[in-house]
């Protein structure tokens, strides 16, 4: 009984899905709505800080930012983004987007995709992660836990076991931030765009207010003061606190191409 519970569950989920993308275009059909004053992408791979960087974007009261918005597949991509920006009237409206999602999920070509973003008067806001063995290591222990959201007693729990990491799998994502961090750039070149360093910019506290001010000034928008909610961060300083086989990592680490990558100093 249980199974068939979680099967009909999944299947409701499935058709509110559906349903929700369709219905997603119906802003559209609101002729009087004004579009939004500008719209901005957070374009870069998981695990940057973006949910970090959109709640601090969001202190400011002209500015609103979504998600990953074409992570599912739907029909018309560029007029969905429109449609969802639609229901943020006079306002700098952004989101979220990941390479991946419009080639592999949209079947898109990015520089098309970006060039008739900017031709609109987009505009996009590059977000980058310098250590990407760290990167990928977070990314594993998210897609273990589901720690993708804020979740304060998900964080908790999660707080009180360590993570045995299977290291050619992080080999294997690390090779992929690679090679897709090599692909963005290369996007990215014909395009105007503002860098945000993770390590640079968000990881220091200290820094928020400083890289905020740069993106306020970048995106037309009064400057406001910012601060930050609770954010999970799924891997600490140390990766002996959070790692079972954190000696295994090492030396597997050590013995790749990304030996230069430091494991436990984030600075």
């Amino acid at each position: 009984m249980p199974d068939r519970i979680h099967a009909v569950t999944r299947r409701l989920r499935g058709y509110w899905s559906v349903v929700a993308r369709a219905t997603g275009y119906a802003p559209l059909a609101a002729f009087w709505r004004r579009p939004p004053r500008t719209t901005f992408i957070i374009f870069g791979q998981d695990r940057s800080g973006s949910t970090l960087l959109t709640q601090l974007l969001c202190c400011s009261p002209e500015i609103r930012c979504d998600n990953e918005i074409l992570t599912q597949r739907v029909l018309w991509p560029e007029l969905y983004v429109k449609a969802r920006s639609m229901r943020h009237p006079a306002k700098v409206y952004g989101y979220k987007l990941r390479l991946h999602e419009l080639v592999n999920r949209h079947g898109i070509d990015p520089g098309e995709f970006l060039r008739a973003h900017v031709a609109r008067g987009g505009k996009i806001i590059y977000l980058k992660r310098q250590n990407i063995v760290r990167q990928a290591i977070s990314s594993l222990i998210a897609m273990e836990t589901g720690l993708w959201r804020s979740d304060r007693r998900a964080y908790e729990a999660r707080r009180k076991r360590k993570f045995r990491i299977d290291c050619d799998a992080l080999l294997r994502n690390v090779k992929w931030r690679e090679t897709t961090l090599a692909q963005e750039q290369a996007v990215l070149e014909e395009f105007p765009h503002l860098t945000i360093v993770y390590e640079r910019d968000l990881l220091d506290a200290g820094r928020h207010q400083e890289t905020l001010n740069r993106l306020f000034d970048y995106l037309g928008v009064a400057r406001v003061p910012v601060s930050a909610g609770f954010i999970i961060r799924v891997s600490p300083e140390r990766l002996t606190d959070i790692v079972e086989n954190a000696d295994d990592v090492q030396r597997t680490v050590a013995q790749s191409p990304y030996a230069s990558f430091p494991l436990d100093d984030l600075t």
